[in-house]
């Protein structure tokens, strides 16, 4: 099945001047929310227009037992967007405790937000102004079980609004990898199947395959790489299996090439890494496998291998192409990153330090195991850097440029230990080291820095954003540029909320709104005839225009007419 194919093409009249905002960045950090409460959890999306939308868990302690998930905006300009709620926007009506948290923008002003609620995941999307979007419920949308609350799913954009997700579902013994792709209406796209598509589906019988780890990442031409990790379990235990890749097709079948199944990378000594009596291995809480595209056709895969007889383990990095086959200029055994001497040991280093893949633009790749590591593709290891134990995010401008943000959250226990502190790097293309930023304390206590979070913006840019308990209390942020960290920064315009819109397949076209009050949208054919409409209720954010799920593919315009008179308009084009 062909790639979705939509387009949205937006054009708008708004008649409200924009608002002008002042600069907030300095040399002192933003604060986005204040709060003697802890905020455990942060995560960071870019707003489409320079700025974050800033997402946390807030335990209220003056309600034990009371976890909510909160949002505010930060403008380019380093102001807090005065029209969201000054307690924060809430992102979910469930007050549960949450293991995990993350963000990503939906590349029209708003954010996916996903968490865990043990081993539950969550998924709902907010528009611009913090609402949280039309056919998404305000509990969040129920996606699946986790097979563990420590393996988190790995979350991306699919480039036309909607979003990927894919996780390692189902009890030790009958595990698969599960791999969901949606719209922004929250509505199942690309052809996949409502509840995804499972993937590495463990053999049920007592003698059969047991999957112990899975990722995925989606390729240029729309498809997806799979990797997974299988070992042979019977009632003597676990035995060895192997390490798999498997090229998809955009709608989830297989590769052309690929139709006999799955190609073995390298062996998966299952029954070194666990007790025969153990039922799964517990340090696979740390994810020990992911995959990348390479950008082209092929793709790059990172395992945890056995060393020393299977008391270590080590990092290897495969680079395979369309067909599966090792390229002639990478090892056909793989790569090991020479990282000043560290090894990755056979323990559970937790979900924020799972083996990660991250692309790079010239086709090479970032591999993360403890520390983080660049190859080119003809495997050359250009410079590997070390963040903080406490986690990290990353991300990887279209310059080429990136940025490593991480965190020490816990006390110096003894002398030498280490400080807690936030750290930010800023490596240029060319691998010559940026200005970065470090702030550090030696205060005795368990936790000073909680989570953080990392926005890209444009101009090879980020947002970096962190939780605090002691000297500063709540949620911060500060801005970087590819000079440095932005200090003062000229008022700029706030530009107002736009009517866009986009046709859903099975939905119809569905307008995000504007400025403009309650009233009626209707839809225009090139002939100027009324196609499809719908009433506009005050406060609404978004609307399906009622009749339009059936229209022919071609051009059509929309006007959205207030009940104050005030008017916008907007085009969509249909292609089926």
């Amino acid at each position: 099945m062909k790639a979705r194919l939509e387009i949205a093409l937006i054009l708008s009249a708004a008649l409200v001047a924009p608002a002008v905002g002042h600069a907030a960045w300095s040399v002192d950090p933003v604060t986005v929310h204040a709060t003697t409460d802890a905020c455990p959890l942060v995560a960071a999306a870019s707003d489409a227009q320079d700025g974050a939308i800033v997402v946390w868990q807030q335990d209220v302690a003056a309600s034990p037992g009371v976890f909510r998930l909160l949002a505010r905006r930060v403008l380019a300009n380093g102001d807090v967007d005065a029209t969201w709620p000054a307690a924060g926007a809430l992102v979910s009506s469930e007050t549960v405790n949450r293991s995990a948290l993350g963000a990503l923008g939906d590349g029209n002003g708003g954010a996916y937000v996903w968490w865990m609620e043990g081993v539950e995941l969550y998924l709902t999307r907010v528009l611009p102004d913090g609402t949280v979007a039309t056919g998404w419920t305000a509990r969040g949308r129920f996606l699946g079980y986790s097979f563990a609350s420590a393996f988190h799913p790995r979350v991306f954009a699919d480039g036309q609004g909607g979003i990927w997700l894919g996780w390692l579902m189902g009890a030790p013994l009958y595990t698969s990898g599960c791999i969901v792709h949606l719209g922004p209406d929250g509505l199942s796209a690309g052809g996949w199947p409502e509840g995804g598509f499972q993937y590495a589906i463990s053999d049920q019988s007592n003698g059969g395959l047991r999957t112990l780890a899975f990722s995925y990442a989606p390729a240029p031409d729309g498809g997806v790489w799979v990797a997974w990790g299988d070992a042979v379990y019977d009632a003597a235990g676990y035995h060895a299996g192997s390490w798999r890749i498997l090229r998809l097709m955009s709608e989830g079948s297989e590769a052309p090439g690929w139709e006999s199944g799955s190609v073995a990378v390298r062996e998966f000594h299952g029954e070194l890494l666990v007790n025969a009596s153990a039922a799964y291995p517990p340090y696979f809480a740390a994810s020990p496998v992911a995959v990348a595209s390479d950008g082209a056709e092929g793709a790059y895969l990172l395992v945890s291998d056995v060393v020393d007889g299977g008391a270590t383990l080590t990092s290897r990095l495969f680079h395979r192409d369309s067909t599966g086959a090792a390229y002639p200029s990478w090892p056909m055994a793989g790569v090991v990153p020479d990282a000043g001497g560290v090894w990755r040991q056979a323990a559970d280093y937790g979900a924020d330090n799972s083996l990660r893949l991250f692309p790079e633009a010239a086709g090479g790749v970032f591999a993360f195991d403890i520390t983080l590591t660049r190859f080119t593709p003809a495997a050359t290891q250009m410079e590997w850097s070390a963040p903080m134990g406490g986690g990290f995010e990353f991300i990887v401008p279209p310059t080429g440029d990136t940025y490593l943000a991480s965190y020490r959250s816990n006390i110096p226990f003894s002398q030498g230990s280490p400080f807690s502190g936030i750290a930010l790097k800023h490596t240029y293309a060319s691998g010559a080291a940026g200005p970065g930023f470090l702030e550090w304390n030696d205060h005795t206590l368990y936790y000073f820095y909680m989570d953080i979070g990392l926005a890209p913006t444009s101009g090879a840019g980020a947002i970096f954003v962190w939780s605090q308990t002691y000297e500063r209390q709540g949620v911060f942020a500060r801005r970087f540029a590819p000079d440095g960290e932005v200090v003062g920064v000229e008022p700029v315009a706030v530009a107002p909320r736009v009517f866009r819109l986009r046709f859903a397949p099975g939905r119809g076209v569905v307008a995000t709104l504007g400025r403009v009050a309650e009233g009626r949208i209707q839809l225009h054919d090139v002939a100027g005839r009324v196609c499809a409409g719908t009433e506009v209720a005050a406060g609404a954010r978004e609307v399906t225009l009622e009749g339009s799920a059936p229209l022919a593919p071609g051009l059509y315009f929309a006007r959205h007419r207030g009940a104050d008179g005030a008017i916008e308009t907007g085009r969509v084009v249909i292609v089926r």
